[in-house]
């Protein structure tokens, strides 16, 4: 095994190993804060929720059962490397779920219900949950659900990321109405918003969208790998270099701050010569992005 070889293989243990603390402090939120309150939640993890409280099905079972197809087909349009940190995170994440849901049947942890205060209670889930799920996000990962199904709906059909995961949240979290009362519903909007804010800051998002230009000399292999594993657009400029004089090209792509990560990690692993400078982004318009308008 070389060089590059050896630093692939740490980064990407370092980077699962941070993945799956992330994957372990979300699931410990909802375990513990959220199921005793009977808070919601976004996407996959709320449909896991209610069919928690309304069939007493574990929610650990409900996402496994639901993001091994995505896994699957994932796998085989993207590769190993486009969902090798989902899998880590799904996986740490069902597998803490279940292992937090077996310390407090065992009577070893106690969920941390207030019957007081469900203001509080919605705070300090919000910011469990953020911190959580902000590492995961800063270190490239998902925890798979409707961030996967967005994913493949969005090369299937072309549908757009954002409005899928809006779609799916707002949807169950409004069918929950049905199953809840008012109030658990409307502190779940406080917990998400607070969730919110803590993953914009766990992942140094000052702006939510970030442009990056890189200098590279291997710009076929890493256009290949970045239009493959990212789903971005690239635009080429030829390029010469004003020292040397060598031949190069620059790539430019606008992504979102959850991609960010997983971007540079590809151009390390690529080209760890090139020259890469990340800005953030005031306003996109555009395909991927806002509609003109």
């Amino acid at each position: 095994m070389d060089k590059k070889q050896k630093q692939r293989v740490w980064e990407f243990a370092s980077n699962s190993v941070m993945v799956a603390c992330g994957s372990a402090i979300f699931a410990g939120g909802v375990q513990f804060m959220i199921i005793p309150h009977e808070f919601m939640e976004g996407g996959a993890t709320g449909v896991a929720l209610l069919l928690k409280y309304g069939l007493n099905f574990p929610p650990w079972l409900t996402l496994l059962l639901f993001n091994i197809p995505l896994l699957v087909m994932a796998w085989r349009w993207t590769g190993a490397a486009g969902v090798s940190y989902t899998v880590v995170g799904s996986a740490a994440f069902s597998l803490f779920l279940w292992a937090a849901e077996q310390l407090v049947r065992a009577g070893w942890l106690l969920s941390l219900r207030t019957e007081d205060d469900l203001l509080l209670a919605g705070l300090y889930a919000g910011l469990t949950t953020g911190i959580g799920l902000g590492t995961v996000l800063r270190f490239g990962g998902s925890t798979g659900g409707t961030t996967l199904l967005a994913r493949l709906l969005q090369r299937l059909f072309g549908w757009k990321y954002g409005n899928v995961i809006l779609v799916t949240d707002v949807a169950v979290i409004g069918f929950a109405l049905f199953f809840l009362p008012v109030e658990n519903v409307l502190y779940t909007l406080v917990m998400v918003f607070v969730s919110s804010k803590v993953i914009d800051f766990m992942t140094e998002a000052h702006h939510s969208t970030k442009a990056v230009t890189v200098m590279t000399k291997r710009s076929p292999e890493l256009t290949e790998r970045l239009l493959k594993e990212t789903e971005r657009g690239l635009t080429l400029f030829p390029a010469k270099g004003g020292y040397s004089g060598d031949e190069m090209e620059v790539l430019y792509c606008v992504i979102s701050r959850s991609e960010l990560n997983r971007f540079k990690r590809i151009v390390r692993s690529v080209d760890p010569q090139a020259f890469m400078t990340v800005h953030s982004v005031q306003e996109v318009l555009g395909e991927g992005f806002r509609a003109h308008g």
